[in-house]
């Protein structure tokens, strides 16, 4: 009896370990910034504590968030925020008020925002993180 229902676990077990053995740990946020988009080259990058993103973002399933400053055409800081799924990503934009709280774009489950007092020259740099993001 004992055996059997042993046999029974078995495949189970072995696709468990083999699922968790062929996970990989997930670059930290730092490394997911470019450190070089389009025209634009980054100078610093840091994590940011979940409790330093905003609200809305909270609310949707943040995962985890990282800033970097970039130097190119002129100066811009931008957040990355990873979000459990990709659909929150995608809720956030149409949700986000762009003039407001920054200009934002995102890409599969990363948000990424520029700072309100950002120069115009951010959107570009927000399309080229975007494109490196997809890829």
């Amino acid at each position: 009896m004992i055996m059997g229902v042993m046999l029974r676990w078995l495949p189970l077990c072995a696709a468990l370990l083999l699922l968790v053995g062929c996970s990989s740990a997930s670059k930290p946020m730092e490394e997911i910034l470019p450190a070089t988009a389009g025209s634009w080259s980054r100078t610093t990058t840091s994590a940011l504590d979940a409790s330093s993103a905003p609200e809305l973002i909270r609310q949707l399933g943040l995962k985890r968030a990282a800033s970097a400053t970039y130097t190119g055409p002129a100066t811009a800081t931008i957040r990355l925020f990873e979000m459990n799924v990709q659909t929150s990503a995608f809720e956030l934009i149409q949700k986000w008020r762009q003039k407001e709280d920054g200009l934002a774009v995102y890409s599969g489950p990363y948000f990424i925002v520029a700072n309100p007092n950002s120069p115009p020259e951010a959107s570009s740099l927000l399309e080229e993180v975007r494109k490196q993001l997809q890829q």
